[in-house]
């Protein structure tokens, strides 16, 4: 049975005959702490309630971290398990009685079913949205031809297609997305500044009982392969040959196997006490404050949005030089590096941008002026929905 989790007071309740906000469907596996679920949710807090509403629909089944600030939102959180019998016809009676306006799918390649559902419903516009350059479950026979049918799909239903940057497109779609109409890349908005948050350096080392005036290093990403973990922490190893006193703090949801073998190097490279979990974190932004450096040496990403997170307080980073990260630096000054250069070349980069002390100044001001604020991307989105409510763009009916 599907389950809707929704607030005790529905914002759809009006009595002063003024229009109702546009109704946005977003499709995710689950609402948890993950980089899409949480740009899609801060774009909520920024939009006006009164010109768009946000609902989420996801395919697990299961509830996540996120539903209960949706909720205080004013959202609504559908779980619809794609995996039991009967999803199509329960995802279109979710469409079809739910007005909506806009289906915002987020799943890769898997958009194109869910988009071709959306238009039997009769939802005028559609939306599949690429947040990464691949969706890390292999290139099988099966999966090659899956693929090609939900591009077929994705090229004949969506009325809008979207990418959190041009690496994003270009792997997901090929180099010629940029004659399709549809296609427009949307960076994903990162709030400028503290926010009112102090640099809180002192009492972030002491929560950790790291020695006062001890370089701290931060990765912030979930603990997935992609994230390139084991070579994370070769590189630190070396850092610390370096610099004795640092320390690593690894911020993000933690999942096997990527845990014990962690913990498994850590052990190896005799860094414990050094390299320390802290997990899944609200206070994302307060860690990063009191950091010297983010240190990314990703295989692959959509969009680096840590990065951002980092940049947009002032705090360096050194990252791999995939495509998406060399998009990033075209605008913000962070380094790039090979992930084929040694270990002990990313440790000596990394000396030099904590001695940099310039950097947390030009970082911001960079950030500031780049298409990755909220402000640009809010601006960006409010140009999307409206066009789409209209039903412009339209290709099959």
């Amino acid at each position: 049975m599907d389950t809707c989790i929704e607030s005790p007071v529905s914002p759809d309740t009006r009595h002063d005959g003024s229009a109702e906000p546009m109704r946005i469907l977003h499709i995710f596996g689950r609402m948890d702490r993950g980089g899409a679920e949480m740009r899609t949710l801060e774009l909520f807090r920024h939009l006006d309630p009164t010109e768009h509403r946000f609902e989420f629909c996801s395919l697990s089944g299961k509830a996540g971290e996120l539903d209960n600030e949706i909720l205080r939102l004013g959202g609504k959180v559908h779980l619809v398990k794609l995996s039991s019998a009967g999803f199509p016809a329960r995802f279109r009676n979710l469409l079809t009685h739910g007005n909506f306006s806009v289906v915002h799918s987020h799943v890769h390649y898997f958009s194109g079913f869910l988009l071709r559902l959306a238009a039997k419903a009769g939802t005028p516009c559609r939306i599949a949205h690429f947040r990464t350059t691949n969706d890390g479950k292999g290139t099988s026979l099966w999966r090659q031809a899956r693929n090609l049918v939900l591009k077929h799909w994705i090229d004949a239903y969506a009325t809008q297609i979207l990418g959190v940057s041009r690496a994003a497109l270009d792997a997901s779609l090929g180099a010629d997305w940029n004659s399709d109409p549809r296609c427009k890349v949307i960076y994903n908005g990162i709030d400028c500044g503290p926010g009112g948050i102090e640099r809180d350096s002192e009492n972030v080392r002491n929560e950790f009982a790291i020695p006062t005036g001890a370089t701290l290093l931060i990765h912030v990403g979930r603990w997935s392969p992609e994230k390139n973990h084991d070579r994370l922490l070769r590189v630190f190893s070396s850092f610390v040959k370096r610099v004795p006193n640092s320390y690593l703090l690894l911020v993000g949801a933690k999942s096997e196997p990527v845990i014990s073998g962690v913990r498994k190097l850590v052990r190896e490279l005799d860094l414990e006490g050094h390299a320390i979990e802290c997990g899944s974190r609200s206070d994302v932004k307060r860690l990063l404050m009191a950091s010297d450096l983010m240190i990314c040496p990703s295989m692959r990403e959509g969009l680096p949005g840590a990065v951002l997170e980092a940049a947009a307080v002032g705090t360096p980073a050194l990252t791999s030089d995939i495509a998406p990260m060399l998009e990033v630096s075209q605008y913000l000054p962070i380094r790039t590096m090979s992930l084929l250069d040694s270990n002990e070349a990313w440790s000596a980069a990394s000396v030099d941008l904590c001695q940099d002390s310039t950097l947390q100044s030009r970082l911001i001001r960079a950030f500031a002026a780049s298409p990755f604020t909220m402000r640009a991307s809010v601006a960006a989105f409010r140009q999307v929905y409206p066009v789409l409510a209209s039903g412009a763009n339209e290709k099959h009916a």
